[in-house]
């Protein structure tokens, strides 16, 4: 005896080309890459941390001299992405604003700043030159750096600069 099943036919759509239906896929993309800008114009919008009082060098070595503090010169752009991660992820935080409270900051605008620049050779901002109380270079720092980074190499330098008594 012969086995008839009773068949449905499949029709076969793999020759078919995939472009006459539209997929709407393109513009996904499109939305999810201006997503992604839109992300990230929101957060290099968003403030930072202050930025220290604008202070000629020959001011900041006096104030450094009278309080017998160390300088920190932050070498930073305006256009730098790590300059301002620095700013509010490391510089905004209750930790290092205490240990600045010790110290004499100098914001450094590497654009409007050549001469100190030139001085200190910096190669490229974020760049972070610590001075003694004296104007003597005792430390430098480039690029981003965690907080916990930051404060160690504020510590070991200071430490170098005012040995404890």
């Amino acid at each position: 005896m012969e086995n008839n099943k009773d068949e449905t036919p499949v029709k076969d759509y793999s020759s078919e080309s995939s472009r006459s239906r539209p997929s709407g896929g393109g513009h996904r993309f499109v939305l999810l890459i201006l997503a992604v800008f839109a992300l990230i114009y929101w957060y290099s919008s968003r403030p930072s941390a202050p930025p220290g009082p604008a202070v000629e060098l020959s001011t900041a070595l006096a104030q450094a001299v009278e309080q017998n503090k160390p300088v920190l010169l932050k070498f930073q752009a305006v256009w730098c992405p790590p300059c301002h991660w620095m700013n509010k992820e490391v510089f905004a935080q209750t930790d290092v604003q205490q240990a600045l409270a010790d110290w004499v900051v100098l914001d450094v605008d590497v654009d409007t700043n050549r001469d100190l620049v030139a001085v200190y050779r910096v190669s490229g901002p974020p760049t972070y030159v610590i001075l003694s109380p004296q104007g003597m270079e005792s430390g430098r720092q480039e690029g981003a750096l965690p907080a916990t980074e930051l404060l160690t190499f504020m510590q070991a330098v200071r430490a170098k600069i005012q040995p404890a008594p």
